[in-house]
């Protein structure tokens, strides 16, 4: 059982430090599920195919973030999909020699 006291003295001790990571990680420019997607040489259509939705739907979630409108289920579908393909691509690279020691 959880101490109700407790809990609310770590959550309040919490708010400063989180009050001050607000400000040390800063959204990208065009958004993290842009941001992502590109470092991850992915397109939308890709990034589309991995959520489930048609490409339309990853530009609509890419402007949402930008403009606060987008739902919680949609980033982490985003992002899930996106950490599949990072996972796929170190799995690949990794049969490559790229991480073995030479």
């Amino acid at each position: 059982m959880v101490d109700s006291r407790a809990f609310r003295d770590q959550c309040c001790a919490l708010g400063p430090v989180l009050a001050r990571l607000k400000y040390r990680i800063q959204r990208p420019p065009r958004g993290w599920v842009k941001a992502i997607r590109e470092a991850l040489g992915m397109t939308t259509r890709q990034l589309a195919s991995r959520i489930g939705v048609g490409q339309s739907r990853v530009v609509d979630i890419e402007k949402g973030e930008m403009t606060g409108s987008i739902t919680l289920d949609s980033l982490q579908r985003a992002a899930r999909a996106q950490v599949t393909a990072l996972t796929g691509n170190l799995a690949e690279q990794s049969g490559s020699g790229l991480w073995e020691d030479e």
